[in-house]
């Protein structure tokens, strides 16, 4: 026979309260996920130690997404900048512009930074509003200083020419040559010994040559800002920028932070904690 199911006499029907806690919260509100959480976790390296960025907007007219250009850059930088743990960090922020150059150096905060354009402050302009031109200025800079640097240019790089790519081979090359190899004609001698310059471009779309930014050989990448704008994809950009893989000393396979037998399996067997697999296996 059939199973009826007991059904309740009366025929009052209720409705729970809506749960909108979940909802609380706006999608134009930004909560930056803790990144040095993550590098204490992974025993993650500092890798960077010169930062500097571009915002170049192709022009102040310019919409994307049904927003001007500049305040979409400005909204992914803030989020850059609200995602950047707390490190030692030389270097500045500009924009593209023609207003004589301001080299404003010193070390890099992006709480100082949002704090100062918050309170309306411009960034201070690179002297240029060519992109290949305020390249060449990063590079000029960045051989006065020492250790790894990164360049991040947020910006819309749909019509990158020769130019362009040009003056991101000279930054390049600059961290990959000799202290005092001449990379630009002015140029001729710089007390660097960093052993790299990384490029990366934060685009507006991933619609273009990307072959020299993404050069296999070559320290850095190209990403669409809409790929970095949600907290945790922007907290993943931070850590492949700043910091270095994780680290396998033992060469066993298994991560250092993972590793529950460091130092005992190289050339051994191991099992996924990186202990031997084999107890004869000693």
């Amino acid at each position: 026979m059939e199973h009826v199911m007991d059904m309740p006499l009366s025929q009052d029907r209720t409705v729970d309260d809506y749960k909108i806690q979940p909802f609380s919260v706006g999608v134009h509100l930004f909560d930056p996920v803790a990144v040095s959480s993550i590098a204490d976790e992974k025993l993650l390296d500092q890798r960077i130690a010169n930062l500097f960025v571009l915002i170049a907007p192709r022009s102040d007219t310019a919409i994307y997404r049904g927003y001007p250009q500049n305040i979409y850059l400005r909204e992914i930088f803030r989020r850059f900048n609200r995602t950047l743990p707390h490190m030692p960090l030389h270097g500045g922020a500009w924009a593209l512009s023609e207003s004589p150059a301001e080299n404003i150096a010193g070390g890099y905060s992006g709480v100082r930074i949002e704090k100062s354009m918050d309170r309306g402050v411009e960034l201070p302009s690179i002297g240029s509003s060519d992109l290949a031109s305020a390249i060449d200025r990063i590079t000029s800079l960045s051989a006065t200083k020492k250790g790894s640097s990164a360049l991040i240019v947020f910006g819309d790089m749909r019509s990158m020419g020769q130019d362009v790519e040009e003056s991101i081979l000279r930054f390049r090359q600059q961290g990959d040559f000799n202290a005092g190899f001449q990379v630009l004609p002015d140029l001729s001698n710089w007390n660097s010994d960093s052993p790299m310059n990384c490029f990366y471009a934060v685009n507006l779309t991933a619609n273009h040559s990307s072959s020299v930014i993404d050069d296999v050989d070559s320290c850095g990448f190209s990403v669409a800002a809409d790929k970095v704008a949600q907290p945790r994809d922007m907290a993943h950009f931070v850590e492949r920028v700043f910091f270095s893989p994780p680290a396998d000393k033992d060469g066993d396979g298994i991560y250092d932070y993972l590793d529950q037998c460091p130092g005992e399996g190289r050339g051994r067997i191991v099992d996924s904690r990186g202990c031997l697999r084999f107890k004869g296996d000693e």
